[in-house]
């Protein structure tokens, strides 16, 4: 298992609360690889977190080594946060985003390596 996720279970986050986004649900399936770890979270456990870890907050961000967790993600609304987390799935004791929000959330972006990653996505699945 990568180490990235052995930082984020020491967190000791609250299920319900949070879903590892971004390549984080697509490293831990094996689909690629990942440099780093992004986490949602609900508003109210980022004020906690915020207070916990006042020093290592950045434009709303709080960066732990490898790992960044934030309640906002790039236009979301509030509800379409709370879905991605509420459809999480737990693997390994940790919460991942579902990868229909992956996919969701790459659409969205569009980036050249969005692009990539949802034609891995739907090659895994087709190979499942």
């Amino acid at each position: 298992m990568n180490s990235f996720f052995d930082e984020a279970r020491a967190l000791n986050l609250p299920l319900g609360e949070y879903a590892i986004f971004g390549s984080g649900p697509m490293v831990v399936r094996g689909i690629r690889e990942g440099r780093d770890i992004d986490i949602i979270v609900t508003k109210s456990l980022f004020e906690k977190l915020r207070d916990r870890y006042s020093e290592h907050i950045h434009e709303e961000k709080l960066e732990l080594g490898k790992i960044e967790l934030s309640s906002k993600c790039l236009d979301y609304s509030d509800e379409e946060i709370g879905t991605l987390i509420s459809t999480a799935e737990t693997i390994e004791w940790l919460s991942f985003a579902s990868l229909d929000e992956v996919v969701k959330f790459k659409k969205r972006l569009a980036r050249e390596k969005d692009i990539r990653d949802i034609g891995l996505i739907e090659e895994y699945r087709k190979n499942r």
